[in-house]
């Protein structure tokens, strides 16, 4: 039996090739690679990715609030069944679990992170294993992750995580030396292979994610890559949305409304023609260059920063005002009654009867897939 590891990292297009796994399990059964969806209570989960596993083996709990031991068990089984040459397991969180800001007082982050590795290695003991890991340069990480934990931060933990550019990146510092967390996957895991790839069109196969981990599995069949289907995934906001976005979260509201929030402004930002990335400042960036590019000298790849030269994005206070103005508009309408009693069902649903939740979406999920075939 053969384990392939794809541990992220997030932000390379993790999300695109995860739903194109997910959306081909049957192909890559065919090959004797099984891809594998968790259930609850014999109900399938539909589940994209594994990060739900990851983030259990490093102590925390999301839904489908399950035990690291119940998914280890799952997985066991299947790995035990003699069905399949291959266990193939994807998830971000494999690598960046876990976040630092839902640690609880007195832990440490490298000593949970060696429990979630030590976890991970009681499935995988005994058994060839492939690591595979796609790195993006450290600045391009740091300016896409900050606009996601401004994005999502009243989502992503039970405390305020953004108080400044600056901060965060202190607050993040111990992610973007790489090497010692590969060192520590080399260590613990001891994988056979250990493929890491940087995440830039240059070293991709084919120009995208898929393809290029399809030729690194060794996969070449045509029902695969003819169902490639390039799409964008989690669309970073322009940088006024970011803006918005900072002065919106100031004020505490419940996660129900958060998701609101963040569907409103998802719509806005998809209907600017012209976005623009937030970035940083010269400053800041140039203090990120200098910390990652020492560290990246024990790394067994090159991965080329960006000079520390920033664009400055003019701040329009007249664009701004009428953002602000059409996300109230939005906020005080009555699709947002509608909006919220959904979320809200959907929230509790996850929360109280998981099971449900399960078969509910396992059904809008093959419901997609046949139109999805029909269409093709």
């Amino acid at each position: 039996m053969k384990f392939i590891l794809h541990i992220g990292q997030s932000k390379t297009g993790t999300t695109t090739l995860q739903r194109f796994l997910a959306e081909n399990r049957p192909h890559l059964q065919a090959q004797g690679v099984c891809y594998p969806d968790f259930t609850k209570g014999d109900k399938a989960l539909s589940l994209d990715n594994h990060n739900v596993y990851a983030e259990a083996l490093a102590g925390l709990s999301r839904y489908p609030w399950m035990t690291a031991a119940q998914y280890t068990a799952q997985l066991a089984a299947i790995r035990d069944s003699g069905q399949y040459d291959a266990i193939l397991l994807s998830g971000e969180s494999f690598w960046g679990a876990p976040q630092i800001w839902r640690l609880q007082e007195g832990q440490d982050l490298k000593a949970v992170y060696r429990q979630k590795l030590e976890g991970l290695r009681d499935l995988v003991v005994g058994h060839e294993v492939q690591v595979v890991l796609y790195l993006r340069p450290q600045d391009t990480w740091f300016d896409s992750a900050l606009g996601q934990i401004i994005r999502y931060e009243r989502i992503l933990g039970p405390k305020d995580i953004y108080q400044s550019d600056e901060q965060v990146f202190d607050l993040l510092q111990p992610y973007l030396d790489y090497a010692q967390w590969v060192d520590l996957w080399r260590e613990i895991i001891q994988p056979d292979q250990f493929d890491i790839i940087p995440f830039t069109p240059d070293e991709l196969a084919g120009g995208d994610i898929v393809t290029d981990f399809l030729q690194r599995l060794g996969i070449a069949d045509n029902r695969l890559v003819a169902n490639v289907i390039k799409t964008e995934e989690n669309v970073g906001w322009d940088h006024s949305l970011v803006e918005l976005k900072k002065e919106i979260n100031k004020k505490p509201r419940s996660k129900t409304m958060e998701r609101m929030t963040i569907t409103y402004l998802d719509e806005m930002n998809a209907r600017i023609t012209h976005r623009q990335k937030y970035k940083v400042s010269s400053d800041l960036s140039a203090r990120i260059k200098s910390f990652c590019e020492q560290k990246n000298k024990a790394l067994p790849v090159s991965l080329v920063l960006k000079s520390s030269a920033q664009d400055v994005v003019p701040f329009d206070n007249a664009r701004m005002d009428k953002l602000r103005q059409e996300y109230k508009a939005q906020i005080f309408s009555l699709r947002s009654v509608y909006l919220y009693l959904k979320l809200g069902l959907g929230a509790s649903l996850r929360s109280k009867m998981p099971e449900l939740y399960a078969w509910i979406k396992g059904i809008k999920t093959s419901m997609k897939t046949m139109k999805a075939n029909n269409n093709g």
